[in-house]
């Protein structure tokens, strides 16, 4: 093995793969942090949406659905006001759920 025979070479090779190990690292810590303030922020975003639809809709709406006494006027009226929430918040949809006793 003629080839590593030499300092030189085998401390080439040595900078080499300290300089790819630290590239690898570097680079898996980038993604890490990116990937961590992506989540942070769309978290944020969905309870912020959540909290906001908590107060936006009254609850006689939804008390009124489960009995199957809902305003058709007024269920156009919030739906209006979600979606343009949502066109303003960047978000594709936003939707209630109503619990029922049963």
């Amino acid at each position: 093995m003629k080839a590593f025979s030499s300092i030189r070479t085998r401390l080439l090779v040595a900078v080499l793969f300290l300089n790819a190990l630290a590239v690898g690292a570097f680079t898996f810590y980038n993604y890490q942090v990116k990937k961590s303030d992506l989540l942070a922020r769309l978290d944020a975003s969905l309870i912020s949406s959540v909290q906001l639809t908590a107060r936006t809709i009254p609850e006689e709406i939804h008390d009124k659905a489960v009995k199957g006494e809902g305003d058709q006027e007024a269920f156009e009226f919030y739906g209006k006001r979600f979606n343009e929430f949502c066109k303003a918040a960047n978000i594709e949809y936003l939707y209630t759920l109503v619990q029922s006793s049963e």
